[in-house]
Parts: structure tokens; sequence; C-alpha cells
């Protein structure tokens, strides 16, 4: 009877029919090298430094072509700066302006005026005008 092993490689194909025993490889490394190799690495530097020394150069040549072939020149420093802004000028001393405004509504609430001369409205000082409410109300002199 034919060895039972023999006979399953010889059903299967592409495999060999013998398999021999090769002798061990003299030296296993299962470690990493710490050696260093410069040279790749100065070579990659290189490589870098050119690639974008050569785009700085491109990007220039391009935008001094551009702006030859549509007829303006490159911007300048002066075209650079950001415009001046527009809207209300800042206070230059505002704790002045701020007590000036204080004060003028302080005077408003102190004094008589007309508001409306043809209705006959006018404005009285705050104090008078809380001692008018009180008596009218019916409150007591002594709840102020």
């Amino acid at each position: 009877m034919p060895n039972r092993r023999l006979c399953l490689y010889r059903l299967r194909p592409g495999l060999p029919i013998m398999v021999e025993k090769t002798a061990a490889p003299a030296e296993v490394r299962t470690y990493e090298p710490d050696a260093i190799d410069a040279r790749r690495i100065v070579a990659a530097a290189l490589i870098v430094a050119a690639l974008i020394t050569g785009c700085g150069f491109a990007i220039a040549w391009l935008d001094r072509g551009f702006a030859h072939g549509y007829g303006r020149e490159p911007p300048g420093s002066r075209l650079l700066q950001p415009p001046p802004v527009e809207g209300p000028a800042l206070q230059p001393d505002p704790k002045s302006e701020l007590e000036a405004y204080r004060t003028s509504q302080q005077s408003l609430l102190h004094a008589y005026r007309w508001v409306d001369r043809s209705r006959g409205v006018v404005q009285i000082p705050i104090e008078q005008a809380m001692r008018l409410l009180a008596e009218r109300s019916g409150a007591p002199r002594d709840a102020q």
C-alpha cells in the first residue's frame, strides 16, 4: 500500500512530492540594526530644501509672468496696507465726556422746562414730582 502522505502530495498540484530540509541559516538577526545611515538623511534633507527653493522660484516667476501678461505691476508695500477704518472716531477722553453727559442729564432731572407749550406739558424737578405724586395718591407725608 502506498504511503498516504505521498498520495496527498500528488493530488495537490504545484506542491513538491518530497520536501527536503535545508541547512539552517548561518545567522538569524532578531533585532534592528542601530547604525544610522547619515547619507540617506542628508540626501533627503537636500532634496526637500531643493524642492522648497524651486517652488519659491516658480511662484516668483509665475507672479511676474502673470503680472506682465495682464499689464499690471506686482503689488508694492503701500498696496498691502489695510484700508483705513471707517466709522466713528474713538473718544480721546471718555471719562470727562461721561461726566459731562451725566451732569447734563442730572440738570434735566432738577430743572423746570416746557416739554410741549401748546398742550401745556411742563417738566418739573424730580423731587417735587415725587412729592406731588405721593400727595395725590394719599400716601402720608412721613413715608418719604
